[in-house]
């Protein structure tokens, strides 16, 4: 898996924010965050979870699934 951090800052006073304690399984990672001009601490949370094939397979497929027909058309006509 890719090690990524993600900005973020403060919603109050939208100043930098630091790391208290975090915690990850993979799916789902947890992170207190501390604004020490407003004094307020934060729980940031992040949920990753699948949420479709992309784009590009969706494409990929598709046009398999064209030259298939195509290939099975050629097939009867000839």
């Amino acid at each position: 898996m890719t090690t990524y951090g993600l900005p973020i800052a403060c919603p109050t006073c939208a100043g930098p924010v630091d790391l208290l304690n975090s915690h990850s399984n993979g799916r789902l990672s947890i992170a207190v965050v501390v604004c020490e001009p407003c004094e307020w601490e934060f729980e940031v949370t992040m949920r990753l979870t699948p949420h479709g094939r992309s784009q590009a397979h969706q494409n990929r497929a598709a046009q398999s699934k064209q030259e298939s027909k195509r290939r099975a058309r050629e097939m009867v006509s000839a």
